[in-house]
């Protein structure tokens, strides 16, 4: 049902901004030179995603997008919809592997828009 969907993705929404809010404001993590700018549903379309936007103090102007596409399926999952916490604290994790481990954030961005990585 589409209403249950909207309420469960709104209930990851609403876990993922606190944990993203807390964990990349702890000093000493190798990201502290990131903070976060927005987390949003964009659910404009057939295909819903959480996104997060991102500030990095070496770039300033630059705006750094990432997005977690959020499947249907995810709130028909009976342990997904107990605790949304989890699906949050999943997706957090990404991003922070995505950030640490992955490859370093574009050296060049468009100040006008949002430079996806």
């Amino acid at each position: 049902m589409e209403s249950d969907r909207n309420e469960f993705e709104r209930r990851v929404l609403w876990e993922l901004r606190g944990i993203l809010l807390e964990e990349l404001s702890r000093p000493g993590l190798p990201e502290d030179r990131i903070s976060v700018e927005d987390v949003y549903l964009d659910n404009t379309g057939p295909e819903h995603s959480l996104v997060v936007l991102l500030l990095e103090e070496t770039q300033p102007g630059c705006l750094f997008g990432w997005r977690w596409p959020l499947s249907a399926e995810w709130s028909e999952d009976p342990i997904m919809t107990e605790d949304p916490n989890l699906l949050a604290t999943i997706i957090s994790a990404n991003l922070e592997e995505s950030l640490v481990g992955g490859p370093d954030l574009p050296d060049e961005c468009d100040a006008e828009n949002v430079t996806w990585f």
